[in-house]
C-alpha cells in the first residue's frame, strides 16, 4: 500500500443473522483455507467455530512401547566427544629437521651415530645423510641466528623452551655444514616450527671428497633461555647441568622405558643428548627412510641397527611416544 492511501475496512464476520422469506440478511464469509484444503465456513460462525483443530498423531504401537537405544546414544555422544577432541586438540610442539630420511651417515670418513668415536673423544651430534641443497627444517619455535665456525662451516642455532609438558628448560639445536642460510647474523630471528632455515651442505671440515654430504645436528639442555643463547656448542666444552639430567629422566621414564627401547651407545653426554631419541619421544613425526640414490647410495645406516623399541620400527617412525 502507497504512502497516504486510505486503508480498506476489515472485513467482519456477522453478529447476527436473520431469514425474512427469501431474505437473507445474514452475511456468508467465503472459505478458509486449512491444512491446504478449500474449506467453507457456514454462515454466521465465527471463524475459531469454523476451524476444527488438527488430531494428535498417533505413533503405532510398537513405536509408542519401544525403549531409548542406549547403545545409539552412547556411540553418538562418543563421535561428538572425539569431534570435540580432534577439533581442539594441541599442535605438536616439536618436529623433524628434514623433509627426506636416508639414515645416519657411514661414509670413507667415519660413522655419524650419536657418541660415535672420534679423535676428540666421541661425537657430540647425529649426522643426517642428504644431498646438497635438501632444506633444513626449524624443530621447534623460537629464536635462531646464524654464522660461521671454523670446522662446523656455515651454521645456524635455534634455542626454543621445552614443550611445556616435558617441565622448564630451553633446547639449544645446532646445525652445521650448511651450503646455505636464510637468517640473519649477530641477531635472533623469531622462526616457526617447521620453517626452513637453510641447506644441507659440505661447509668446514665436511669438505673433503671422502665425507658425504649431511645435517650435523647437536642437541643441548640449558635451565635458562640466557644460558641456551650463550652456548657456543664447542666441542672443547663438556660441562653438564641440572637440566639436562632432569630431561633425560623423564624422557627415560615416559618413553624409552615402557616402549622397551634399547639404545647401541648412551643417550647423553654431558649436557648434550641424542637429538634423535629427544625429538621423537617429544612426538616429532619424520617421513620414511628411503635409500639414498647415486653418490649418497649405501653411504649410511639405518635406524633399526642403533636403536631398537618392542612395538616400533625406527625405519618408519620415530620412537613410541606414550
Amino acid at each position: 500500500m502507497a504512502w497516504g492511501a486510505e486503508k480498506s475496512p476489515e472485513p467482519r464476520l456477522p453478529l447476527s443473522k436473520k431469514r425474512n422469506g427469501s431474505r437473507y440478511l445474514g452475511v456468508c464469509l467465503g472459505a478458509l483455507m486449512i491444512a491446504g484444503a478449500m474449506t467453507s465456513a457456514a454462515c454466521g460462525q465465527t471463524a475459531r467455530e469454523a476451524v476444527a483443530p488438527l488430531p494428535k498423531p498417533v505413533l503405532p504401537a510398537e513405536l509408542a512401547s519401544a525403549e531409548p537405544d542406549d547403545d545409539l546414544d552412547a556411540a553418538v555422544e562418543a563421535a561428538a566427544e572425539e569431534e570435540t577432541a580432534s577439533a581442539t586438540a594441541a599442535p605438536p610442539s616439536v618436529g623433524w629437521v628434514l623433509p627426506v630420511d636416508h639414515g645416519i651417515r657411514a661414509d670413507k670418513a667415519g660413522q655419524g651415530q650419536f657418541l660415535a668415536p672420534r679423535y676428540h673423544g666421541k661425537h657430540n651430534g647425529v649426522d643426517l645423510l642428504a644431498p646438497i641443497g635438501t632444506p633444513v627444517l626449524a624443530a621447534c619455535a623460537g629464536e635462531a641466528i646464524q654464522g660461521v665456525l671454523g670446522g662446523y662451516g656455515r651454521v645456524v642455532k635455534l634455542v626454543c623452551p621445552l614443550p611445556a609438558d616435558w617441565g622448564k628448560g630451553y633446547l639449544s639445536l645446532f646445525y652445521s655444514h650448511l651450503s646455505k642460510q636464510l637468517l640473519t647474523t649477530d641477531v635472533y630471528t623469531r622462526v616457526e616450527l617447521g620453517q626452513e632455515l637453510g641447506a644441507v651442505g659440505k661447509s668446514g671440515n665436511a669438505s673433503g671428497a671422502s665425507v658425504m654430504p649431511h645435517l650435523h645436528l647437536e642437541l643441548i639442555v640449558h635451565p635458562t633461555e640466557r644460558a641456551a643463547k650463550d652456548e657456543t656448542h664447542s666441542g672443547r666444552d663438556q660441562s653438564d647441568n641440572q637440566a639436562a639430567g632432569a630431561l633425560v629422566a623423564q624422557i627415560e621414564e615416559r618413553c624409552l622405558a615402557p616402549a622397551g627401547v634399547e639404545l647401541s651407545a648412551g643417550m647423553r653426554r654431558h649436557r648434550r643428548l641424542d637429538p634423535y631419541v629427544v625429538l621423537s619421544c617429544m612426538g616429532a613425526k619424520k617421513p620414511a627412510l628411503t635409500p639414498a640414490n647415486g653418490a649418497l647410495r649405501g653411504a649410511s645406516t639405518p635406524w633399526h641397527a642403533l636403536y631398537t623399541a618392542r612395538e616400533s620400527n625406527p625405519d618408519i617412525t620415530l620412537l613410541p611416544t606414550p
